[in-house]
This record gives C-alpha cells, structure tokens and sequence, in this order.
C-alpha cells in the first residue's frame, strides 16, 4: 500500500488482543498491566513488558483461541536486561478482556504499540499471524509506522515499511535487509498492519485522532480532501477514505457524466465525532468516473451502508475556488466497524414540456423554459441517489404560487419511477403560474435546507430555464452535504 497514492486501506472491525503469557517457544511477557492512555493511542487495553535480548529474538502474542502469532527482532544494541513494551488495542476491549473479531467481519487494520524506557536503534520487526478460517484473507496486506514525534501526514506519516505475504490464512511480514527504525524513549509508536483495498477511484490513508485540526486525507484522481473535528476522546486512529465516484454497493450519485466524490471514515475504537467538517479540493480540468452502480458482493474492508441507514442533513455547503465544505453537527458514533459516508448529493428541479417524461436529463429536449398566464404546470425534484425519501418542500416567488393546490393528488400524471405526491427521492409539484407576467424563483427544500432551484418566465416565450445539478464537484449552486451511516464489511 502507498499511503497516498496507488492503493487504499479501508478500516474494518479494529480489534483489540490481550498479551498474556502463551505458549510457542517465543519469549513470555514479563508482566501484564492494563495500558496507560498516551498521546496518539488507542484507549483501553493491554501491554505486556518483554526482556529484550542484544541478540534479539522472536516474541510471542498471546492472540485469543482461534488466533496465534509472534513479532520478531533481530540482533540490536539493547543493554543486557532491557525491556520493551507492546500494546494492541483497539475496540471491542472491555473490562481487560481484549478480542479479535471472530465474526465475518474483516479485523483490519492492526494497531501495535511498541515504547522502551531507552532510545534506541532497531531492527525492523516481522510479524506472524495465523488467522481463524473465517477471516477473508484474500488480497494484499501492508505493515506501516507511525511516528508521533513527527506531524501525521497522509503521505509519509504512517510511512510504508512493506507488504507482508499470505499463504493460506498466515499472514507474514519480513523486513527489508537493514531497515531499521529509531525509537526515543517513552515514547509510543504504532506498527499497523492494513489490508489494501486497491480499487480504482479509491484512496485512503490512517490518521490519528486530532480535535479541532485541519488534515489533508489522501487524494484520488481529480479529488482531493480535508477533515476538521471534535472527538470524545483524542487517542486512537481514523481511517479515512477519499472515493471518486460512489462507494462500492451505493447507487451511483450522478448528474449527467458527473458523478459524486465521497470521503468514508471509521475508527480504532469507540468514540464520537462532533462539528465535522468534508471539505473536497478539486483539481482544475480533470474529470473522473462513478463506479458501477451493480449491487455486488462487497469486498473485505469496504463500505456498505446500512439496510436502514441513519442520513444526517441535508446541511449548507460552501464554495470557494475549487473547494466545496459542509459541516454534520450532530454527534457520529465510531467503533467496531462503524462507519460513516459524507457526500453531496445530486438533486435538480425542472418543469417537463410533457409530464410523463423525466426534464433532468442533461439536455433541453423535454424542458419547460416558460407557461402563460393562469397555467399549471408540473415541477419534478429528483434525487439521483435514492437517498432522499421524505418529503420535499417547494418555496415559489411572485408570480408563480403554489397556494391552494393538492399536492397529493395522485392524478398520475409523472414520468415513470416518480412520486405524483411530494415525497422523494423523485416527486412531482404542481405549480401556478399567477395573473401576471414575471419571472418566479422556484426553490426545492429537504428539511428545511435548499437542495435544489430553478425559475419560470411567466408569459415570456423563449426564456430559458435549466435544471441545477448539485454534485460535490464545483461549480455549484448552494449545494447541501449528507452523512449516512454505514459497515466496514
């Protein structure tokens, strides 16, 4: 996995393990004690003190039943007698009782915490895991490091020391000849072994928890992102991910050829985002495509969204230059493999010249651009996504009105896939067109929050009028931001 750029780690059910004395020839820990909360680690856990020999050696990690494995040092300088500590943790910890996730669900990515009482030089370690049968150890899997006396950076902290070999549901990492890593003492640093999720239009990179600081996520193609936030805890690790295009098994989110950018976050352990703020950086003149919108099996490590998905929004967004930003106030809870997807999505408001075809299809053919005086005409709000099923709003200015009309007249009069009442995603307004000439305003609303306009020239022929499509890709027309609440499978 490059941390930048080429491939992709998506979180999964992040697990935490308890080290207690096993048995395997490795080296038994010396004492176990419950973890200690540090800057830029996971809360809740166990540590496990281990003698470390100059000669090195192979450590063993008391994994839960079903799990084994072992972490192994080669010769270094430590003094006789020294001691090394190692952490794993991550959510599902309760009590002292750590457990890797024994269920379908994918346990990657691997947090290990290592600190000693002494700076030193060593080798990098490998590591050995034999995982249960039901683990789908299809793919490719990294080791990364992360250095907390450094700032986090998407591309080179956590930086990537290699890629580690699968033979049937062993995974394995062994450490470039001489590569070494410097550790200060007491401080704790992070060796995480990341499954890669290497589709195209997918990028992501793993990040501390940092309250209240801008961080640049991982770009793709055309795209690229920043995260701001509140946490109700400020240790442990996102993993954010930047898709271009939507998230594997969500209906494409397109307007026309344009499709929707997404940024997907989960977590080490449990907590709850706050006031977070998606911003997406475009780069001028380039262009992506959504991926397929086929319902497959997703693949390990990936987003899914709930059966019955909690959707947060729609919320205000802003645009300067080439950079759109909307803010989820409400509270995002994190763990295990919870998940969350950010995304704007793709709404239009259009008059059809004949109401039983659709008007938002990219072209002028069957758009309505003005009416006479004391007409009706049909309003179609569309969302693409499918995500919006409540009730729209329609607010109309002078001299359109909209006053005294039955909206829910189920009168059939609505292209196919479309609701002849005012729910979404796809509803059918009727609008009059008043007594005088003019131009009114036409604005769709989703709890409250405008997410789609358009206008009407009463008793002016030959005015123009046209759809607004609001996708995350500027330029846009107050578009609006959504989260929706989802699984890392």
């Amino acid at each position: 996995m490059k941390v930048f750029q080429a491939r992709a780690v998506m979180a999964a059910a992040l697990f935490a393990v308890s080290l207690a004395a096993c048995s395997g020839g490795g080296v038994s820990p010396d004492a176990v004690t419950r973890a200690h909360a540090q800057p830029n680690a996971p809360s809740g856990g166990l540590s496990a003190v281990y003698s470390l020999s100059p000669s090195g050696g192979r450590y063993s990690l008391p994994l839960p039943q079903g799990y084994s494995g072992s972490m192994s040092l080669g010769a270094s300088r430590a003094p006789q007698g020294a001691q090394m500590r190692l952490d794993l943790s991550g959510n599902g910890l309760a009590g002292g009782a750590a457990a890797l996730s024994t269920t379908s669900a994918d346990p990657f990515p691997i947090f290990i915490g290592i600190a000693l009482p002494f700076t030193i030089t060593l080798p990098v370690p490998g590591f050995s895991i034999t995982f249960p049968h039901n683990v789908n150890m299809a793919g490719t899997f990294d080791l990364l490091f992360y250095d907390p006396t450094k700032p986090a950076n998407a591309q080179t902290n956590p930086s990537l020391l290699g890629q580690a070999v699968v033979s049937g549901h062993t995974l394995t990492f062994t450490a470039q000849p001489n590569a070494s890593v410097t550790l200060l003492a007491g401080v704790r640093y992070t060796f995480i072994i990341a499954r890669n999720i290497d589709n195209a239009g997918t990028n992501s990179v793993i990040l501390p928890v940092q309250s209240g600081v801008t961080q640049t996520l991982a770009s793709v193609g055309p795209l690229g992102a920043l995260a701001n936030y509140q946490a109700s805890v400020n240790t442990g690790f996102l993993e954010w991910q930047t898709i271009s295009g939507s998230p594997p098994l969500v209906p494409q989110i397109i307007f026309g050829d344009q499709p929707i950018e997404s940024i997907v976050v989960s977590a080490s352990q449990a907590l709850t985002l706050t006031n977070t703020t998606i911003t997406g950086v475009f780069a001028n003149g380039s262009g992506s495509q959504a991926t397929s919108g086929t319902l497959l099996s997703p693949k390990p490590g990936t987003f899914v969204p709930d059966a019955n998905p909690t959707i947060f929004g729609p919320f205000p967004a802003t645009v300067y230059g080439n950079k759109t930003s909307f803010t989820v106030p409400p509270g995002l809870a994190l763990g295990g493999n919870q998940a969350w997807d950010f995304s704007l999505v793709t709404v239009t408001a259009c008059a059809p010249l004949h109401n039983l075809s659709v008007c938002n299809d990219g072209t002028t053919t069957n758009l309505k651009t003005s009416v006479l005086t004391h007409q009706h005409f049909n309003v179609l709000v569309s969302d693409s996504s499918g995500l919006l099923t409540q009730p729209y709003s329609l607010v109309v200015t002078a001299p359109c009105t909209i006053a005294g009309i039955n909206e829910n007249d189920n009168n059939g009069d609505v292209p196919s896939g479309y609701n002849d009442n005012t729910s979404g995603p796809n509803a059918e307004f009727d609008v009059s067109s008043g007594a005088s000439p003019g131009t009114c305003t036409i604005t769709a609303t989703y709890n409250g929050v405008q997410v789609a306009q358009t206008s009407m020239v009463v008793n002016a022929p030959g005015a123009s009028t046209s759809a607004v499509p609001f996708t995350l890709r500027p330029p846009v027309n107050a578009p609006a931001g959504f989260a929706v609440s989802g699984k890392i499978q």
